[in-house]
C-alpha cells in the first residue's frame, strides 16, 4: 500500500505542478491552458510507409500529418480527447492501416499488427460490429465513441493486444520477443528487419469474406478470434481475466505483480495490474527494461527514478533497502506531475492500517484565492504520528528534489515552512513564489491531507 513518504512527496509535485500548469486562481483567465502534448509512432507494413496519418478524437476533432523519414510521424494532441483512431494511408494509395491512441502522448504505431488488434476490438464489440469494417469505424469514430468510453477502451485493448500476439507466437519467439508481454502498439521502433519488424517482415494479413488469415512464407494460417490469452500481461495490465481491471496479475518469476491507483494515464487505469522486476539499477516491465536511474537513499528505502524514453513517464520506483522488495512504484508525467502508483499486492510497513488519502490546497496571492479541488487516492498507510508524518518530508533528501525542480525551471520557487499532524489530518505550509511579467508575486501554499 501507499506509504506516508510516498503520497506526501508525489501529491506535493501533483498539486504545485497543477498550480504552475494549469493557473488556479480563482476569477483569473490569464493562465496558458492545457500544457502542450503529442504523440509519435512508426508507420509500416515491415518496410517504412510513406505518405500521410489521419487522427480522429473522441470529439470528432481531426489532424492530418505527413509520414517522415523512416515511417516516423508526430501528431499535436493538445485540446485532443482519446480515445483517438489513426489511419496511414500510404505507398501511392495502395496501403491504409488503422490504429488506437489511448492517451495524448506516448508512441502508438501503425502497422499490420495494430490494424489486427483494431479489428479484434471490432469483432468483440456489438455496436461496432454493425460497421462493415474499420474504414467505416473510422469515418463515424465520433458516433461510435465518447471520451467517457475511455477506460472501456483501454481493457478491450489489452485483450485485442494479447490476442493478436497469441495468434504469431512462433513468429514473435523466432524474432527473440516475449508474445506474452511484448507490446508492439507502443514499443518504438525503426523499420530495420529486426525485432517486431522482423515479425511484420515474416507475414501478410489479408482480409476477406472468410475471415481474417495470415501468411507466414507459403504457409497460411487462419486468425483465431478466440485464441487463449490466459497469462498475458500486455501494456502494463493482465489479460485474460478481464483486462486487468481490478485482478491480480499473474507474473514471471522474480516479477512483482501490483495494481495501479491514481488517474488513467495511457495505458494505465485506476485498478489496473502490471508485473515488475525491480533493481536499484533496471526495472523492467511489458517486453522492456529502463536502466541508469537518478537514485536516492532515504533511511529504510532506495528512491530510483526511471524514465521511459518512449512515453516519457518517469517510474519513481522505492526499494526496500535491506531486503531489496519492491515497496511501491510512483508513475510521474514528463511534466513532472505526479500520476498515480503501483502498489504491490501485499505490502509492508506503514504506521496505520489500509484507507484513502483525500489531498486538497488553499491559498492566496495579492488578495486572489486559489484552490485545486480534492484528490483522492488509495490504498494508503496512515502515519501513527506526527514524527512519522512530518519526517517524510524534513528527513528526506528526494522531497527537496521537488521544491528544487520546481524551482528549477524559473517559473517559480517554494519555501517550506511548517508541517503538523493532529488526529487524521496533516499540514504543510509553504510559501509559493511565482515570477510573473509585472514582478515577483508570493503568498502561502498550504496542502492538506486527510486520512480517511
Amino acid at each position: 500500500m501507499r506509504t506516508t513518504l510516498g503520497a506526501i512527496k508525489s501529491w506535493l509535485a501533483l498539486l504545485v505542478a497543477a498550480f504552475l500548469l494549469t493557473g488556479c486562481l480563482d476569477g483569473d483567465d490569464g493562465g496558458t491552458g492545457a500544457a502542450a502534448t503529442s504523440i509519435s509512432g512508426t508507420a509500416a507494413t515491415g518496410a517504412a510507409m510513406t505518405g500521410t496519418v489521419d487522427l480522429v478524437d473522441a470529439n470528432g476533432v481531426t489532424r492530418n500529418v505527413t509520414i517522415g523519414a523512416n515511417g516516423a510521424f508526430s501528431i499535436d494532441t493538445t485540446g485532443l480527447a482519446a480515445p483517438m483512431i489513426l489511419r496511414a494511408n500510404g505507398n501511392g494509395g495502395a496501403v491504409t492501416l488503422f490504429s488506437l491512441a489511448d492517451g495524448l502522448t506516448g508512441v502508438f504505431n501503425i502497422t499490420p499488427l495494430t490494424n489486427l488488434a483494431l479489428e479484434v476490438l471490432r469483432q468483440g464489440d456489438a455496436e461496432a460490429q454493425a460497421y462493415a469494417n474499420l474504414a467505416a469505424v473510422f469515418v463515424d469514430w465520433h458516433g461510435l465513441m465518447d471520451p467517457a468510453d475511455l477506460a472501456e477502451v483501454q481493457g478491450g485493448l489489452r485483450d485485442a493486444l494479447a490476442v493478436v500476439n497469441a495468434n504469431l507466437r512462433a513468429q514473435f519467439e523466432a524474432n527473440g520477443l516475449d508474445e506474452t508481454s511484448f507490446d508492439f502498439l507502443r514499443a518504438a521502433f525503426t523499420p530495420n528487419g529486426t525485432g517486431i519488424d522482423g515479425v511484420l517482415d515474416d507475414i501478410v494479413v489479408s482480409f476477406g469474406e472468410g475471415g481474417v488469415v495470415f501468411n507466414v512464407g507459403e504457409s497460411q494460417h487462419n486468425f483465431n478470434f478466440s485464441i487463449s490469452i490466459d497469462g498475458f500481461n500486455i501494456g502494463g495490465g493482465a489479460s485474460g481475466d478481464g483486462g486487468g481491471g481490478g485482478g491480480t496479475a499473474t507474473c514471471d518469476a522474480g516479477a512483482t505483480a501490483t495494481t495501479y491507483s491514481g488517474n488513467a494515464a495511457a495505458p494505465y487505469t485506476n485498478g489496473s495490474s502490471a508485473c515488475f522486476t525491480a533493481t536499484p539499477t533496471s526495472l523492467a516491465f511489458s517486453g522492456k527494461t529502463l536502466s541508469n536511474p537518478v537514485s536516492t537513499s532515504s533511511g529504510d528505502y532506495t528512491i530510483a527514478s526511471f524514465t521511459d524514453a518512449d512515453t516519457g513517464y518517469k517510474y519513481e520506483t522505492v526499494l526496500v533497502t535491506a531486503s531489496g522488495a519492491l515497496h511501491e512504484i510512483n508513475l510521474v508525467s514528463n511534466a513532472s506531475v505526479f500520476l498515480g502508483q503501483f502498489a504491490p499486492a501485499v505490502a509492508g510497513g506503514g504506521g496505520g492500517g489500509a484507507g484513502s488519502l483525500s489531498v486538497t490546497t488553499s491559498g492566496s496571492i495579492q488578495g486572489i484565492n486559489y484552490s485545486i479541488p480534492a484528490i483522492t487516492i488509495s490504498p494508503v498507510s496512515a502515519p501513527a504520528n506526527q514524527t512519522e508524518f512530518c519526517g517524510g518530508i524534513t528527513n528526506d533528501a528526494s522531497y527537496q528534489q521537488v521544491l528544487n525542480s520546481v524551482g528549477a525551471g524559473g517559473l517559480a520557487t517554494l519555501t517550506f515552512n511548517s508541517c503538523s499532524y493532529s488526529g487524521n489530518v496533516g499540514t504543510i505550509s509553504m510559501t509559493i513564489s511565482i515570477n510573473s511579467i509585472v514582478g515577483q508575486i508570493t503568498g502561502p501554499y498550504t496542502i492538506t491531507y486527510t486520512f480517511n
